[in-house]
């Protein structure tokens, strides 16, 4: 989770049109005003989609909501829950918004490495 986090700041430092991709929040530390605000990417899918935690240093953690999109170019949505809820949520529910593996998952199977 670092690695990719250091990526991502590397990346929008570096080239401002990267920058676009993660508006209106931008990524925590990418610059002067987002030392304190910003998003932190804790999860993605092998189908491109992405969860991020909006971050707001100033408030606990565990207020943090879940900020997600399906595909790089779509817009975020917010989810005001944890990250834990929201995985849950994806799991279990089939009608919890796009993110939602439960009607395609009859029964859930694990596999160890």
């Amino acid at each position: 989770m670092l690695a990719n986090y250091e990526s991502l700041l590397r990346s929008v430092r570096g080239d401002p049109g990267d920058r676009r991709m993660f508006e209106p929040f931008g990524i925590l530390g990418a610059n002067d005003e987002s030392k304190r605000k910003g998003l932190v990417q804790w999860g993605y899918s092998f189908i491109e989609e992405e969860c991020y935690w909006l971050v707001d240093t100033s408030q606990e953690p565990s207020t943090w909501p879940v900020v997600a999109r399906v595909d790089p170019l779509e817009p975020f949505q917010r989810f005001d829950m944890t990250a834990s809820e929201f995985v849950y949520r994806v799991l279990t529910e089939a009608e919890f918004s796009t993110f939602s593996v439960a009607a395609t998952i009859e029964t859930p199977y694990y596999r160890t490495f």
